[in-house]
């Protein structure tokens, strides 16, 4: 008998690595849009967090390192509920969760439609070699087991058609979608006060931010070498990193031996960005490596110009000599002259086109256009 006809539900599964730095942060508009029409929409992860919306959570080992014993153990259990659960479709995220996602289905004999959306293939131009030697093959094998590819920069989309590395059909969304309701984004003054004044903030400071999982490929060190350099001329500079610290403390430590421990804020995560991010002036961004950059985006919606290193995710966003400037990745003095000079007069109209272009990246323009690729695979396939 024909699935569809035993049973009217439609059941997705998201597979990532972890629930509160990646489902909660970028999927939840898509699970309930998903939910209003119709869907079962199950999650499997490694859950750190609570995941509120979907019907059914599954507790994944695995977290981020695609190589361990933790992650081969999640490929045996998720097939296992593949087996169990009949989805018509699995949604797969991460290089950790893509990868135990397509190694799962390869061997069933009735699969579901995969879809794996990837946030920044780890091979791109300028990547280090052993990222093309390691990544790039696993990527290729796995495509075989892909059915629906969807991309959010224009480099790996590029890059995916020329290889025709996928089965069927490779898209291009634009990021993963800024929610506006959730950042709050009423110009409130007295919210501005009370956020610095907690954390420590004078009114008069000009403060940049960077909302970043405090990482090596994020490469916040550059930021202190930034704040050094501006703290000889503008005393009133503050830096402010907000995300968790999954470094050991080596940039706490390394602001001290800069001697500017008292210019840099480490905030830890935090769930209230809107609030930071009305608090500060300027956004910077080092990353080395980005598929795409919500935070950027995130930014540009409070009204704040943009101030980044040159990467492909970056260079969807930012708009040289509009909302704001991209810079030659890890040039510090590049950095710090493009701040001083939104320090100035020119700051007001890069903030009103920062805030225009966010406009763009609406979650609710993004979440209609992955839904739409879903429920067309579906379609396709039932």
């Amino acid at each position: 008998m024909d699935r569809t006809v035993a049973r009217k539900e439609k059941k997705i599964l998201f597979v990532a690595n972890i629930a509160k730095e990646h489902i909660l942060k970028f999927h939840m508009p898509t699970i309930r849009a998903l939910k209003k029409n119709g869907w079962i929409v199950d999650v499997a992860c490694f859950m750190d967090a609570d995941i509120p919306d979907c019907d059914k959570c599954w507790p994944m080992e695995y977290k981020r390192n695609p190589i361990s014993l933790s992650t081969f153990k999640g490929v045996a259990h998720l097939r296992e509920i593949l087996l169990a659960e009949d989805y018509d479709i699995v949604y797969c995220h991460t290089p950790t969760g893509s990868i135990v996602a397509r190694m799962a289905v390869a061997e069933l004999k009735r699969r579901p439609t995969v879809i794996y959306l990837a946030h920044g293939f780890h091979f791109y131009k300028g990547a280090p070699l052993k990222n093309w030697i390691f990544y790039f093959p696993i990527e290729k094998f796995l495509s075989r087991w892909t059915d629906f590819l969807i991309t959010i920069n224009q480099e790996d989309f590029d890059f995916a058609q020329k290889k025709r590395m996928y089965n069927k059909e490779i898209y291009k969304i634009p990021g993963m979608g800024v929610d506006t309701e959730k950042l709050g984004l009423e110009d409130d003054e007295e919210c501005r006060k009370c956020t610095r004044s907690e954390l420590g903030i004078s009114q008069l400071d000009f403060v940049l931010v960077y909302v970043a999982e405090l990482i090596t490929n994020k490469n916040q060190d550059k930021l202190i070498d930034v704040i050094v350099k501006l703290y000889q001329k503008h005393e009133n500079v503050k830096l402010l990193l907000v995300g968790p610290d999954h470094n050991n403390g080596i940039y706490k430590e390394y602001a001290v031996q800069r001697g500017v421990k008292d210019k840099v804020i480490f905030t830890g995560w935090r769930d209230d960005i809107g609030k930071l991010l009305h608090a500060s002036d300027i956004c910077v961004a080092s990353s080395i490596r980005e598929g795409f950059g919500l935070n950027l985006v995130e930014a540009m919606a409070c009204g704040l110009p943009v101030v980044a290193f040159d990467n492909r995710g970056h260079r969807e966003i930012v708009k040289n000599g509009e909302n704001g400037f991209l810079v030659k990745s890890g040039d510090v003095d590049e950095m710090v002259s493009c701040i001083e000079y939104l320090m100035g007069e020119p700051y007001k109209r890069y903030s009103l086109n920062a805030r225009e272009s966010a406009s763009y990246y609406d979650v609710n323009n993004v979440t209609r256009s992955i839904v739409k690729i879903i429920d067309n695979a579906y379609a396709n396939n039932n």
